[in-house]
């Protein structure tokens, strides 16, 4: 059955492929969902997970805006600029690189 869901015959379920069968059967991963849920609330929390992701995807926009300028670091926001005057921005760099490197190739693959 999961075989009418591959399209490109590559052997992973690609992003497109696995909202497909979300669209279609629902229930099939609902237990990874509800399984992923829980786990997040218990150790972290929803704002923990939440900041988390927001830092993920700054510092993704950041290395691309830096791939496609020659390495150059982009310009400060106004809030980033006021936030370091009073110590209010956090520059921890989140490396991305090995949180993606850490995903599974099905999963890596659903920027693409």
């Amino acid at each position: 059955a999961i075989e009418m869901f591959y399209v490109n015959d590559d052997g992973l379920i690609d992003f497109g492929e696995f909202i497909e069968i979300d669209r279609r059967f629902p229930l099939v991963l609902f237990p990874a969902f509800r399984l992923q849920s829980v786990m997040q609330k218990n150790t972290l929390g929803e704002n923990g997970w939440k900041r988390i992701n927001e830092a993920v995807v700054k510092q993704q926009q950041r290395n691309d805006y830096m791939e496609l300028h020659g390495g150059k670091e982009p310009p400060e926001s106004m809030y980033e600029k006021y936030g370091k005057m009073f110590g209010l921005v956090n520059k921890k760099k989140v490396h991305v690189d090995k949180i993606m490197a850490a995903r599974p190739a099905a999963a890596a693959k659903m920027g693409d």
